[in-house]
């Protein structure tokens, strides 16, 4: 519990440092965000990721100045994504590499800059990770009412988010059979029945909100007004997967330059996580983000309203599986020497800690200090 504690405070200290003050004020698409999710007839207009504009709408009671005010909503998603981070590394990974994938993701620069921003980008990261979460829950607590509940109105919720429709129809068909069993071994009736009322009361609503708002419909699904050539689509792919490891978007508002999401140590990390992953294809957990990275990449890739964010935890999962792989190999081969083991161990922890280092320094030292973030956010740069 104290741990957990520690984390807990290590969180709020790295996500809530200066969150109104690295960039002394909101960028415009911040400001055009925050406006518009003051006024309810807004999100009834476009209900498209709902609960962030739900909890941005909360935070115009808050007694805070409009910059801490309007990120706040992403700080708050952000430590949740986190604590899903944490429980499934720890379900998947074990206790070592639930350590390492920790520091990883809460120093991540691509998940400070977007669970720092007062956007809908978090949604992404939060929606990938929580149905990670229930996806596995049904698996180990399937026969448990409030599980299949959790598992229902997760489901439900995620729909909201542009593109995530494609992962939760992903997400039922790896899972059909394990959910019919789950729900065919209710115990009373009535729970039968709630569960499905539950079920068509949601779809219901989302099909109204569709029906509704009948041109947003290519939004919800994260598809682009106009479909690209075949060929331009191809080099989105190429230029998508390159942004992984090579050169990302220019967004001067989210990231810095076009330096990749992965650093280095990550990138070589990704590669044995895919390794270790190949080998064991066909286990259920290969399978799901294996999908995850197909659906992420496609949506991505067509230039729709699925951002570069929707692939995030994925690649850090994989990362981490690359982790714990290479350092199992390197422990299997000394299983008695213990000077050799603890030289491996130490290597991995101090590659790690030069990798958190280095996305600290990118995004709370190099990001407010680039001249474009500056013109952005409208301040002079003080050298």
């Amino acid at each position: 519990m104290l741990i957990w504690s520690g984390a807990a405070v290590l969180a709020l200290l790295v996500f809530g440092y200066r969150l109104n003050a690295l960039v002394p004020s909101l960028s415009q698409q911040e400001e055009s965000t925050w406006n518009a999710a003051g006024d309810w007839h807004a999100l009834l207009a476009n209900p498209t990721n709902a609960p962030y504009k739900a909890l941005l709408w909360a935070a115009h009671f808050l007694p805070f100045g409009s910059s801490l005010s309007a990120r706040l909503p992403s700080a708050v998603i952000l430590l949740i994504a986190l604590a899903l981070f944490t429980v499934i590394l720890h379900r998947w990974y074990g206790p070592r590499s639930t350590v390492f994938g920790f520091f990883l993701f809460l120093t991540s620069a691509w998940l400070l800059h977007v669970g720092r921003f007062a956007g809908p980008d978090i949604m992404y990261i939060a929606s990938i990770l929580v149905l990670i979460a229930v996806h596995v829950g049904l698996y180990d607590h399937g026969d448990r009412p409030l599980m299949l509940y959790a598992w229902l109105l997760t489901n439900i919720a995620v729909l909201f988010v542009p593109g995530m429709a494609w992962f939760v129809l992903f997400g039922i068909a790896l899972q059909a059979g394990a959910l019919w069993s789950a729900v065919r071994d209710f115990r009373a009736l009535w729970q039968k029945l709630l569960w499905l009322v539950i079920a068509l009361g949601g779809l219901g609503v989302i099909a109204a909100a569709v029906a509704y708002h009948l041109a947003l419909w290519r939004t919800w699904l994260g598809l682009p007004e106009q479909f690209a050539a075949w060929h331009t689509m191809l080099v989105n792919v190429g230029r998508v997967l390159l942004a992984v490891v090579y050169r990302a978007p220019l967004r001067p508002g989210l990231w810095l330059g076009q330096l990749p999401i992965l650093g280095v140590f990550l990138s070589l990390m990704l590669l044995a996580g895919v390794v270790f992953y190949a080998r064991h294809f066909r286990a259920a957990r290969s399978h799901l983000l294996a999908g995850y990275v197909v659906i992420g990449v496609a949506l991505a890739a067509l230039g729709g309203a699925v951002t570069l964010s929707v692939l995030v935890p994925t690649l850090y999962l994989i990362v981490v599986a690359g982790i714990a792989y290479v350092l199992h190999f390197w422990l299997r081969m000394f299983p008695r020497n213990q000077l050799a083991r603890g030289t491996g161990i130490a290597v991995v922890s101090l590659a790690v800690a030069l990798a958190c280092a280095y996305n600290l320094q990118q995004y709370f030292v190099a990001w407010p200090h680039n001249p474009d973030t500056a013109a952005l956010y409208h301040y002079k740069l003080k050298f």
